[in-house]
């Protein structure tokens, strides 16, 4: 059973939040599955972006509420078949949507700090089936002082599906710059060599096989289930 979707920006995101989540979640602090309280997986990895803070809470309660309506009509199909399905899942999200998501993330974080952000340049490219490098430059401004800020790293996931965080780095431009990405190296080499297991976001009595991840004008994820 193959799907392929094609949606408007919301469900682009709710779609493709494993794909968001990974990229996003980690850098801002990991997505956790927690077990039990019978969510779906979904669920769990929208309300993890949601304690990360790379999402807010408006655009969260709306991811919410369709996650929550997909799950009910999954249940019920589920129901009426009498057993989960195996098959291949493909997601997609635009580069420009998926930028427009890492500046909504930034500007919330940044703003705590009393800073703004004037502008947010993300790029990804694909460094194999299952590998992405992400290269995220940022202009901030505080009171009448502007810096610019590169972030770089790169995303693995291996043949046991772990997915890893790797090559992080923080590097600024001028003397504004180099101040903060000083101060932010710090925090980013914490999550240096961060591992999460895939395998962990199963669907009901389908789990996770394989993962592979493209990138070109989109992220594009192509995942296979298949039954434990």
């Amino acid at each position: 059973m193959t799907r392929s979707n094609s949606f408007p920006v919301l469900r682009h995101l709710r779609r493709s939040a494993v794909a968001t989540g990974i990229v996003l979640a980690l850098a801002s602090g990991g997505v956790h599955a927690q077990q039990g309280g019978g969510e779906s997986t979904m669920i769990k990895l929208i309300r993890g972006l949601m304690d990360s803070g790379a999402l807010t809470p408006e655009a969260g309660q709306a991811l919410l509420l369709e996650a929550q309506r997909d799950a009910a009509a999954s249940t019920t199909a589920s129901t009426a078949a009498g057993t989960a399905q195996a098959g291949d899942v493909r997601a997609s999200v635009l580069m420009s949507d998926l930028q427009a998501l890492a500046l909504e993330a930034a500007t919330l974080g940044a703003k705590q700090q009393g800073v703004a952000i004037q502008e947010l340049q993300l790029s990804l490219a694909s460094d194999g089936p299952r590998a992405v490098t992400a290269h995220v430059r940022v202009k901030a401004k505080k009171m009448m002082m502007s810096g610019v800020i590169h972030l770089r790293g790169r995303l693995s996931i291996d043949e046991r599906l772990n997915a890893t965080v790797s090559q992080l780095s923080c590097v600024g431009e001028g003397m504004v710059g180099n101040a903060a990405a000083a101060m932010l190296q710090k925090k980013v080499q914490e999550f240096e060599g961060r591992t999460i297991a895939l395998t962990a976001f199963s669907l009901g009595d389908v789990a996770l096989r394989d993962l592979q991840i493209q990138v070109d004008n989109a992220v594009r994820v192509t995942a296979a289930f298949g039954s434990r």
